[in-house]
């Protein structure tokens, strides 16, 4: 069985599933369309999990067969979030690196007045 082979009856596993598990409810008088919302909820955390396991088992699948292509995308991925996060600590600090480069130059003189003529004082 060639790979193409295998993958298409992975895709259709799930629905076929799905089919006979609602055949089984209604053989079983427990079908679905007797809830008041149109589903029972134990079917739909079964059939996540079903889901879940599934797309999790292709996924395993494609990452042994390209590991080059998932160490790029994972190096890629943590080099987005480090530098994002690098971006963000230094905005969050930029305030502070400017107030103490100022109070180096000036002191802790907020505000400093001069005026134009040395020898006159400001009124105000």
């Amino acid at each position: 069985m060639s790979d193409e082979e295998e993958l298409e009856l992975l895709k259709d596993e799930p629905e076929r599933k799905m089919r006979e598990m609602r055949h089984r409810e209604k053989m079983d008088g427990k079908a679905s369309d007797n809830s008041p919302f149109g589903f029972n909820w134990k079917d739909l955390l079964r059939n996540g999990s079903e889901r879940f396991r599934y797309g999790s088992k292709l996924s395993w699948r494609e990452i042994k067969r390209n590991k080059t292509t998932f160490c790029l995308g994972i190096s890629a991925n943590f080099l987005v979030v480090l530098i994002t996060t690098l971006l963000i600590t230094l905005l969050s600090n930029t305030p502070i690196v400017f107030l103490s480069l100022s109070e180096m130059q000036g002191g802790q003189i907020d505000f400093d007045v001069h005026s134009a003529h040395h020898n006159q004082r400001l009124n105000y």
